[in-house]
């Protein structure tokens, strides 16, 4: 028998239950795996991405290790029941029982060995990385990414280590594009192409992170947690020749102004394939809709020009609601020639973050 703390078995339940799939032709991917050796250990993959969580020094009745695979909804369905502050785990052959307070139930099980294999083992370490700034730099640019799998290369955030510093990348098949520069100095110098589907789960990270290589897999992991994913095994594309070296326009603003115009001119441009445009007259900037038969809007954004003070460009009014709403309070966007139809939006004073969007075609 083993003693846990209820709070603690919960939360390891609600880390690893992010790769549990409850829908499968698989039963024991609807499992998570339980072991017990001196510590308690829980494990849960969808194949794709697996997750690991130790809960420390538990109470032991009884030293005997043991190693099962329960159903999940079951085990948190009952874990969650707030009967007691501890539960008492036994396994006696394929049932596991769990005693919170007066409450007691019996969970069928399946073979541990009928558990995928994960390996935790044998990774390289290439960088570690304060689990807030990593959540929060990977925050900034997964919004470009393409959320269609049927482009495995879009489907993806890109770690580029290759540098001094760690940067992150996302883009989309239009040449919208985010990335930042981590600040953090890879320890090996690597890259790794992360799934758009397993970044969610890096949400659960605390503390020092540490990032390490295997084979096609990537890790995550703390004392306590380990988050380990298959990479998209191709090469990336050559990002950085997408920013454009020149300006014409550069406008510099304080965010909210603008999302707030942006917001309020999505409401029309809904009706018109997004469409909004972004123009000067009389010395001000507005964002403003083409007009539709429900109305339009037409905002002055309070902002400073330098450089061409006479435009109008067609904008993806969605779109550049999710880049302003990454940058901080203020921002700048440099707006390169018509004929190249590229704007890059920064944050002021400039943190590692820049996006990269592109106009519409002038119809």
């Amino acid at each position: 028998m083993v003693k846990v703390s209820r709070k603690e078995l919960s939360d390891a339940l609600s880390f690893v239950g992010k790769a549990v799939q409850s829908r499968t032709t698989l039963p024991v991917l609807s499992c998570v795996k339980m072991t017990y050796s001196g510590d308690l250990v829980l494990e849960s993959t969808n194949l794709s991405s697996s997750l690991w969580r130790v809960v420390q020094n538990p109470d032991e009745v009884m030293g005997e290790a043991w190693s099962t695979a329960v159903p999940y909804d079951k085990l948190k369905s009952v874990v969650g029941v707030d009967a007691g502050k501890e539960v008492e785990l036994s396994l006696k052959g394929d049932v596991l029982t769990v005693v919170i307070g007066k409450q007691k139930a019996q969970i069928k099980c399946l073979p541990a060995d009928e558990f995928p294999l994960i390996a935790r083992d044998g990774f390289e370490s290439v960088c570690f990385m304060d689990a807030d700034r990593l959540k929060g730099c990977v925050d900034r640019v997964a919004y470009a990414a393409v959320t269609s799998k049927e482009n495995q290369r879009l489907n993806a955030v890109y770690f580029d280590g290759l540098n001094s510093t760690l940067t992150l990348v996302a883009r989309d098949q239009i040449v919208g594009m985010a990335m930042i520069d981590t600040l953090v100095a890879p320890t090996v110098a690597f890259e790794a192409l992360i799934p758009l589907q397993s970044i969610p789960l890096l949400s659960a990270l605390d503390g020092m992170v540490e990032i390490a290589l295997k084979d096609g897999q990537i890790s995550f992991a703390t004392s306590e947690t380990k988050i380990t994913c298959q990479l998209v095994g191709e090469k990336y594309y050559e990002y950085r020749k997408y920013i454009p070296a020149k300006f014409v326009t550069t406008l510099t603003g304080q965010q909210s102004g603008i999302k707030q115009s942006l917001q309020v001119v999505s409401a029309f441009s809904k009706d018109d394939n997004n469409v909004c445009v972004l123009e000067t007259r009389d010395g001000k900037v507005f964002v403003s809709s083409r007009g539709t038969e429900y109305g339009g809007s037409d905002s002055v954004v309070d902002c400073e020009i330098e450089g061409n003070d006479d435009f109008k460009y067609l904008l993806n009014a969605a779109h550049l609601i999710d880049v302003m709403g990454k940058a901080s309070a203020h921002y700048t966007m440099s707006v390169a020639n018509v004929s190249s139809g590229m704007a890059v939006v920064t944050s002021q004073p400039f943190d590692g973050w820049t996006a990269i969007f592109a106009f519409m075609n002038q119809k």
